[in-house]
């Protein structure tokens, strides 16, 4: 079925939320690690290849900045796919 204009937003602010929290997916690529609710919501699932630093700290959040690229740059495929 067609995913709501909704999907790819969603899905951006599930990745920010997870970086602010200091998770790095790094495997968001995958078209099998990001799913669809019945109503159309983003799920990320497989978080096996993910890392998590505290992001209370400088280096933490260096780390999730420099690290979330990989999560940033899956976001653009994933806009340049559905869109």
């Amino acid at each position: 079925g067609k995913l709501p204009v909704s999907f790819l937003d969603e899905l951006e602010s599930l990745v920010r939320e997870m970086h602010r929290r200091g998770v790095v997916h790094l495997d968001l690529r995958h078209r099998s690690n990001v799913l669809a609710t019945a109503s159309g919501h983003p799920v990320v699932i497989d978080f096996g290849s993910a890392i998590c630093f505290d992001p209370n700290t400088l280096i933490g959040r260096l780390c999730v900045y420099l690290l979330g690229m990989i999560d940033r740059g899956a976001l653009r495929k994933w806009r340049a796919r559905l869109i």
